[in-house]
């Protein structure tokens, strides 16, 4: 089966200056379909060797493959082959397979550690993976706008270029060139989001400082609290109460990076009533204590979270909001609190 560089190579009296070169949105377009076409075939392969839809955990056999499969994918380019176009040498000779492979391989090095910050981070890093592919593209093709025969870095290192070989029709090549656009636009769209995201871990709301016992804020009863807690930085809350009574605190989730809340309940000794975590990789799993251990307090979850402290004796008694961290990057998470007595008396 022949590349589409070998059919424009068939004829070697083409001369590589008659031919029109190929500007940074259809390659961009071009570039994105192989590079989602590398990522689901790894997703396939990983499902295949592994039984989830993905690798687990980053490894040399996740890192090959995704490699393997791009320069594959980039020696025959179904993009370029959607998009009409082709790589070709700049003084007209033949393009070898150990060229084509040598054209690829810092890319393909490149793609193939994005899809590993995919890997290890879930689909929670979407705009991540977003930032990291804008960037990528941007670095590989931004040359092309300004650059002679509109030829990208490792055209220059390879001593090839990328040229139109026939024509295509405007819709299919408006197809391509969207994919490109979109990308960049979803780039665009992901940077701002982890801006803010990064702004409003550096403020803290107005309830602060209320990160130690001595500093808590005092719950009404039946009044509602908005809050903020960032990861690292706990919001400590304090409500008094009689023996026989139960405290019910009641949580609505407002929004922010992720809902990772980790919750702490202590006593007016500040000794540990209950204490939860959970596992951020494995979409919020939630690490519930033993009864046994925590016999006095206990955690429901149901469209927000509600825990229910049974009092033994009268006093003052906390609850600790936490947010974990997102790969040891600080998080927010916003939530209305709201603090109620039952009592059995």
């Amino acid at each position: 089966m022949n590349t589409p560089e070998q059919s424009a190579e068939t004829n070697p009296s083409t001369t590589v200056d008659k031919q029109q070169p190929a500007g940074f949105w259809i390659r961009c377009g071009a570039f994105t379909l192989d590079s989602l076409l590398t990522l689901l075939g790894s997703v396939i392969i990983g499902f295949l060797l592994t039984g989830s839809y993905w690798f687990e955990y980053p490894s040399l056999l996740s890192i090959v493959t995704v490699f393997v499969l791009f320069i594959i994918i980039h020696i025959f380019s179904p993009g370029k082959f959607i998009a009409g176009i082709a790589v070709v040498r700049i003084d007209g000779s033949l393009l070898t397979y150990f060229r084509r492979i040598a054209r690829g391989m810092g890319p393909g090095m490149l793609i193939s550690l994005l899809a590993m910050q995919f890997s290890s981070m879930g689909h929670h890093a979407f705009p991540e993976v977003f930032v990291s592919f804008g960037v990528l593209i941007m670095g590989i093709l931004v040359a092309i706008a300004a650059l002679p025969r509109k030829r990208a870095m490792h055209d220059y290192l390879t001593g090839t270029c990328v040229v139109y070989i026939k024509n295509i029709s405007l819709w299919r090549k408006a197809v391509v060139v969207c994919m490109g656009v979109s990308i960049l636009v979803f780039t665009a769209i992901s940077t701002q989001t982890i801006l803010l995201e990064w702004v409003n871990t550096l403020y803290d709301d107005k309830l602060e400082p209320n990160n130690t016992p001595e500093t808590a804020t005092p719950l009404t009863l039946g009044k509602s609290v908005d809050g903020r807690v960032i990861s690292g930085n706990p919001d400590y809350f304090s409500v008094e109460a009689k023996s026989g009574q139960t405290i019910v605190f009641q949580l609505i989730n407002l929004g922010g990076t992720k809902d990772w809340a980790r919750f702490k309940v202590l006593d007016s000794h500040t000794k540990i009533l209950y204490e939860d975590n959970i596992r951020p990789l494995t979409y919020n799993e939630r690490e519930h204590p033993s009864p046994e251990i925590y016999p006095d307090v206990k955690l429901s979850e149901n469209l927000g979270y509600e825990l229910s402290v049974s009092i033994k004796l009268q006093g003052v008694y906390y609850l600790v909001i936490d947010e974990s961290k997102f790969h040891d990057k600080p998080i927010f998470w916003k939530y209305r609190l709201t603090a109620n007595i039952d009592s059995k008396e």
